[in-house]
């Protein structure tokens, strides 16, 4: 029987020098030459023009950002339209390692909708960035396990989970026809929570492979793991998540672990000399319980770099 094609989709915005070592690595790695395609959401720092010399990549350039979600669905689409019956799904400030793709093939193979790796953060000793996770509709929704431990081999066991951040995903085709692409409607943050939560429903199973690893810089695009354009979207976002899946039960989790304890955020903002960030978290829980979508004076103060 001959391999599925496999199809790798990046999504990049002002990648520039993480995006060509991202593509280094999985051309050196068991993906080896397989085909790319490279959503370049409006970026600013030339990557595009980079982009469109490479081997192998193809190159969908889009005159708008339309965030993780919106250019994710435009290179899953045109990876179906290539007849992929696996879905690599890639943010570009990651390295995989040599041989990450095999596990996660093979856990597709194994009846998985969607595989990830274990996900560490650059430098030695080696620490986590997250070995699989779980939902939680509390504090950010959704747990990330291991999430900067020192990585002692207490996560090398394979196993379902109920969350697999979208870093890193390998999904079948199959899972795609039936749950559906991304929501649109996040722009980014959450919208790998959201489709982890609509394969559950759906009777998917969602496979973490520590035999897969992959080398994560944590937000590189968005500017860093506590940014104000982090701490707004993720706020923002857990509305219009929990409208579509929440229970009161659920509700009053994320309540108490998001809304509540937004004093001892501001505090622990203010030791770590971001206050902004956590005032643009209020302004985010603010803007979600109203519906307000990511546009305007908001979306112009968090992306300065698509102001003309």
């Amino acid at each position: 029987m001959s391999e599925p094609l496999q199809i790798a989709v990046v999504v990049n915005y002002n990648g520039g020098a993480a995006l060509a070592r991202a593509l280094g690595a999985l051309r050196a790695s068991d993906f080896g030459a397989g085909p790319v395609v490279v959503v370049d959401n409006a970026s600013r720092d030339g990557s595009a023009a980079t982009l469109a010399s490479l081997p192998g990549v193809e190159l969908l350039a889009l005159p708008r950002n339309v965030g993780f979600a919106g250019g994710a669905n435009v290179g899953i689409r045109r990876a179906l339209e290539r007849g992929a019956a696996q879905v690599l799904l890639l943010n570009p400030d990651t390295e995989v390692e040599p041989g990450f793709l095999a596990p996660l093939s093979a856990a597709l193979a194994g009846g998985a909708a969607l595989a990830g790796p274990k996900l560490l953060l650059p430098g030695v000793p080696a620490r986590l960035w997250s070995a699989g996770g779980a939902l939680t509709y509390g504090r950010n929704l959704a747990l990330l396990a291991g999430h900067r431990e020192l990585d002692h081999g207490q996560h090398d066991t394979p196993r379902d989970v109920t969350f697999l951040p979208g870093t890193v995903w390998l999904l079948s085709r199959a899972a795609l026809e039936k749950v559906g692409l991304l929501d649109e409607q996040f722009f980014c943050y959450v919208e790998d929570v959201d489709w982890c939560a609509r394969a559950l429903a759906a009777g998917c199973r969602l496979r973490y492979e520590p035999a897969s690893r992959v080398v994560h810089e944590g937000s590189a695009a968005s500017g860093g793991g506590y940014t104000p354009l982090r701490k707004y979207l993720s706020a923002r976002n857990a509305f219009p998540f929990l409208r579509k899946h929440g229970t009161p039960a659920r509700w009053l989790s994320f309540v108490a672990g998001d809304v509540l304890t937004l004093p001892f955020a501001f505090a622990y903002a203010l030791l770590r000399g971001r206050p902004g960030a956590a005032l643009w978290k209020a302004r985010g829980l603010l803007d979600g319980w109203r519906a307000r979508p990511f546009e305007g004076a908001r979306r112009a103060a968090l992306l300065p770099s698509e102001r003309t």
